[in-house]
């Protein structure tokens, strides 16, 4: 992140009125946590160019706690971009499942693992998504294929990994994988 940061100042400082190096800035803030420096960058990228979208504001809002500002985002850059990355599938689904709408994340997570199979973050949450909807048969494979990808795989070893910005959203997450049939250790 720190590297980031620094390549990201260093293309600010040389091309003030691009918006991609604050996009990017606003991307290392997000991962650092900070609200206030992630939503001012984006601030920048849009007073720069109104136009400019990326599927990485809907991920900054749905994980800082606007999950409904996000799907919209989210869905607007989709429209603009039929070649998005499954990424903005992942957050998309993630907004609904931080709502405990499972249903209606599953769509979203499954057209992302079919797009990305081997993306570990999708695998894990669509087997979330099933846990919490008592769907033990459909986690299975994804699980058998988590932990494939990564063998070591454990409930202990992911609640020191937060991706997640709230804690709350964290104990669900781990919640939904534990009733999947993620081990704990």
């Amino acid at each position: 992140l720190l590297q980031a940061f620094e390549l990201a100042r260093r293309a600010i400082e040389l091309g003030p009125n691009e918006p991609f190096g604050h996009d990017v800035l606003a991307t290392v803030a997000l991962f650092q946590r900070d609200r206030a420096a992630c939503l001012a960058a984006w601030d920048r990228v849009f007073a720069l160019n109104p136009n400019f979208f990326d599927w990485r504001y809907g991920q900054c809002l749905v994980l800082f706690g606007e999950p409904e500002e996000g799907l919209a985002a989210l869905r607007r850059y989709m429209r603009l971009d039929p070649f998005f990355p499954p990424q903005a599938l992942m957050t998309e689904g993630l907004a609904h499942f931080i709502q405990r709408r499972y249903e209606d994340a599953l769509p979203p997570f499954r057209e992302m693992v079919a797009r990305a199979p081997k993306f570990r973050n999708g695998r894990m949450l669509l087997a979330a998504t099933y846990g919490h909807l008592g769907k033990t048969r459909e986690a299975a494979p994804h699980i058998e294929a988590l932990l494939r990808l990564e063998p070591d795989c454990s409930l202990m070893k992911l609640s020191g990994q937060r991706y997640l910005q709230s804690a709350e959203d964290v104990v669900h997450y781990l919640d939904g994988l534990r009733k999947a049939g993620v081990p704990e250790r």
